[in-house]
């Protein structure tokens, strides 16, 4: 057997190579703007990556926003026609079509909590045009509320049909396409029955 000891007189050797730092041969100052540069790019590249691979895979809410403010501008326009329609037949129209859009609007806005997009509800906002109610005042004082109500029930349909379409477009899920699709049904109803 060797009895002989290991040799570790080199970790004290003060003649040893000195270790070369990590970052090169610059001063401090170097080295640390290196870091930073370094750090920025890193940050940068997944940034541009997270970008990518929102737009393809994310689902977008927009067009659900856009058929959430028709709808509500539907509701808005039947509220002020319910209230100055002398019209039997006009106000139970407006008791269909309030219940019918407003159970779709209820959806739709459960879907949009259901994904954690309460900031897009909020967008939606409660449908009140200035340009309709001033239209609903002169029919008011020109007799000829139901006449204005039904022009704009007409374009807002149009809308609404159209926004319901596009979203379908762009639907992924099948929830919302299954909401849409009973919209769009929903829809076809309620023009159905006012034109009895």
């Amino acid at each position: 057997m060797d009895n002989a000891q290991p040799d570790y007189q080199f970790i004290l050797d003060p003649n040893r190579p000195t270790k070369q730092p990590r970052l090169g041969n610059g001063s401090f100052k170097q080295r640390i703007i290196l870091v930073v540069l370094a750090g920025l790019g890193i940050l940068f590249a997944g940034l541009i990556a997270w970008m990518v691979i929102g737009s393809i895979g994310g689902e977008k809410f927009d067009d659900i926003v856009s058929v959430g403010k028709t709808q509500q501008k539907i509701l808005f326009a039947s509220d002020l026609a319910l209230k100055e329609s002398p019209n039997q037949d006009t106000k139970s129209f407006i008791a269909t079509l309030r219940g019918v859009v407003g159970s779709d609007y209820q959806k739709l806005v459960s879907y949009l909590n259901g994904r954690g997009q309460k900031n897009k509800v909020k967008q939606i906002g409660n449908g009140k045009d200035a340009s309709t109610e001033a239209d609903f005042e002169d029919s008011v004082k020109a007799g000829k509320v139901d006449e204005v109500f039904y022009k704009t029930v007409d374009e807002l349909f149009a809308d609404y049909e159209s926004g319901l379409k596009a979203a379908l477009e762009g639907g992924k899920t099948k929830a919302r396409k299954d909401i849409l699709n009973t919209a769009l049904s929903n829809l076809g109803l309620v023009k159905k029955a006012k034109s009895l």
